[in-house]
């Protein structure tokens, strides 16, 4: 019976943080979600590590079910890999509750639970690298609907959210064991007349309360109109081309190129002249030698001197190696010369109008990969198994970009900088923080969510940009192939929110803004904190009881 009730505790920390996360409206649930688990493991079951596995399965389940796609032409590939997430990836949140196990062995209850959030900001900061990073789990996005909440992440960045809702639950559970410590169980009215409980219920409402203060002061200081009438206005155009993408790579890639182009000429034809107009991830897929690797876009800087528009668009970039130059595990045989090699990059490129102010083109290469369905994780030690391990859909096996930059809008009338953020680098705050940093003035994601059509994908990758926004207090242009496409101000209020699904193009005022943030300026402060807090503590623990030992 016991292990049945510990059972049904542990899946409900598994239910409420699942629940809590975006689309689904219970954000409340994930500031009460670790408390069943822990008391679950104060009761000191036999196979803990096991209840903790099976909750983040549920977790998973809830909020990543849709990474093996499901729809009619989705893969095998997509369909096993996102089954082998689902089953692999709750191990790495058993992570925390190791340390915390280990800690808790050491010391009370009070200081290993008041640990747990440092444990667990650094945990869920620690999953932003290397090759198999994904941390699109982080607890702090549960609050994306909370939004005047939410607004103190231009301090901490979205990991002080999670801080702070684990910082809650451990307060909950403390308050809870000195309401069982108290032996009978006192009428609610007693509660804060225990040692200690009036002190822990006030910090509780400070930290549900004090963000909501800062947000309504953050929310209205950067209302779009206030904005707008004190800043360099830009206007930018969106195409969404709602392209099948198990389909684009087979078919006419100049086909695709002319869906977007006229989508792009209607919108100007509409709202008239735009500075800049945006295409979404890998529009300009692969054409040909002369047009990936040579950059011969002629017919399309015709077109914007025409319409005396910009360009940025999802580009794939041919870079042939010279003589010489190291061939890497990505590096693939010259179309008809096996003697010459080439790496491909899934890239942005900024087409200017005119091209006497500036050189044309500009190319930014994606940095952060889809870990398996961009490019293998660690290829370089795993070549013998690179035909196994590798998506058959698309160019796959991109290389990795090597430099982090803004690329520039420049026309007669206006020169501004934007941040090239492809697809899931927008999941990495530290990441896309730098571009504000190097003088991004306005951030621009471009993605393919289509894969994932009528799933909760595109939703959450959408709310995870709103955080991204707000970090950095910058107006975020999103352009997704079938959408989620849309304009989100520095507040994290939607000023423009697509329909998904559908071929469209809007058109959008959007001021520039040069403000750093502090978490702009310093990134992730916190988890380095609360490292340094972690690693305090172990060495403290450690001199306790060598000095217990020895006398």
């Amino acid at each position: 019976m016991k292990k049945g009730k510990n059972l049904i505790l542990s899946l409900l920390t598994g239910l409420f943080l699942g629940l809590a996360f975006p689309p689904l409206p219970f954000s409340f649930l994930a500031f009460v979600g670790f408390v069943p688990i822990f008391i679950v493991l104060e009761r000191k079951p036999k196979r803990p590590y096991l209840l903790i596995y099976l909750l983040f399965s549920v977790y998973h389940l809830i909020t990543n079910w849709w990474l093996s796609s499901w729809q009619p032409n989705a893969d095998p590939y997509l369909i096993v890999s996102g089954i082998a997430v689902w089953l692999v990836h709750p191990f790495f949140f058993m992570l925390p509750f190791v340390f915390y196990k280990i800690i808790r062995k050491r010391t009370s209850f009070e200081f290993a639970i008041l640990l747990f959030p440092f444990i667990w900001t650094v945990f869920e900061w620690s999953r932003t690298f290397s090759d198999i990073a994904y941390s699109w789990l982080t607890i702090g996005y549960t609050q994306v609907y909370n939004i005047y909440w939410l607004q103190f992440i231009d301090i901490t960045g979205i990991f002080g959210a999670s801080f702070l809702i684990v910082l809650i639950n451990s307060l909950i559970l403390i308050v809870m064991k000195k309401v069982q410590e108290n032996k009978l169980m006192p009428e609610p009215s007693d509660v804060i007349n225990i040692k200690g409980v009036k002190l822990i219920l006030s910090i509780i409402v400070s930290v549900l309360i004090i963000p909501y203060i800062y947000g309504i002061i953050k929310v209205s200081a950067y209302n779009f109109d206030k904005i707008k009438s004190e800043s360099r206005i830009t206007r930018i155009g969106v195409v969404q081309g709602n392209i099948n993408p198990w389909r684009k790579w087979e078919v006419s890639t100049l086909e695709q190129i002319f869906i977007h182009r006229d989508l792009h000429d209607s919108l100007i034809k509409k709202v008239g002249k735009l500075d800049l107009v945006v295409w979404p991830e890998t529009a300009i897929t692969f054409h040909s030698i002369e047009l990936n690797s040579e950059y011969n876009l002629n017919f399309l800087l015709d077109n914007l001197t025409q319409n005396e528009t910009s360009l940025f668009a999802g580009f794939a970039d041919i870079v042939s190696l010279k003589p010489g130059e190291r061939i890497s595990a990505t590096s693939k045989k010259y179309f008809g010369d096996e003697s010459k090699y080439y790496n491909s990059f899934n890239s942005a490129i900024v087409l200017n109008y005119d091209p006497i102010m500036t050189q044309n083109p500009q190319i930014y290469h994606k940095m952060r990969l889809t870990p398996f369905g961009e490019r293998v994780p660690y290829v370089e030690h795993l070549k013998f198994a690179l035909k196994w391990l590798e998506w058959g859909v698309g160019i796959s096996s991109w290389s990795i970009g090597t430099e982090q930059k803004n690329l520039i809008i420049e026309n007669p009338e206006r020169i501004f900088k934007i941040a090239p953020i492809i697809c899931i680098e927008s999941v990495f705050p530290d990441f896309v923080r730098n571009f504000s940093k190097l003088g991004a003035e306005v951030f621009c994601v471009v993605t393919n969510d289509g894969w994932y059509d009528h799933t909760f994908g595109p939703e959450q990758h959408y709310q995870i940009a709103v955080a991204r926004a707000i970090e950095n207090r910058k107006f975020l242009v999103r352009c997704a192939n079938t959408g989620i496409s849309g304009v989100i101000q520095p507040n994290g209020l939607s000023l423009i929110k697509a329909p998904q699904y559908q071929k469209l193009a809007f058109a959008s005022e959007v001021p520039l803004m040069n403000e750093i943030t502090f978490y702009s300026q310093h990134g992730d402060w916190l988890p380095l904190l609360s490292l340094v807090v972690l690693v305090g503590a172990i060495v403290f623990l450690f001199f306790q009881y060598f000095v217990k030992n020895k006398f």
